[in-house]
């Protein structure tokens, strides 16, 4: 293998890790996001999108790292 091969496995693995990762920061934080965004004054029919959105957010500054 040589250093390109070996750096885009590296890269992939990373990104699947992050991902995973992402996921479940996602399920662990949802229901928390989601009701300070209804106290905060978001209608309740569209608080679901907030986390949704946020943990996006967080997601492609991660890939930005890699």
């Amino acid at each position: 293998m040589n250093l390109k091969k070996i750096n885009a496995w590296a890269t992939g693995i990373v990104a699947i890790m992050l991902l995973a990762l992402s996921a479940g920061a996602f399920r662990l934080s949802y229901d928390v996001v989601r009701k300070e965004a209804i106290l905060y004054g978001v209608e309740p029919s569209l608080a679901w999108i907030v986390p949704v959105l946020y943990d996006i957010g967080i997601f492609v500054a991660g890939l930005f790292v890699i």
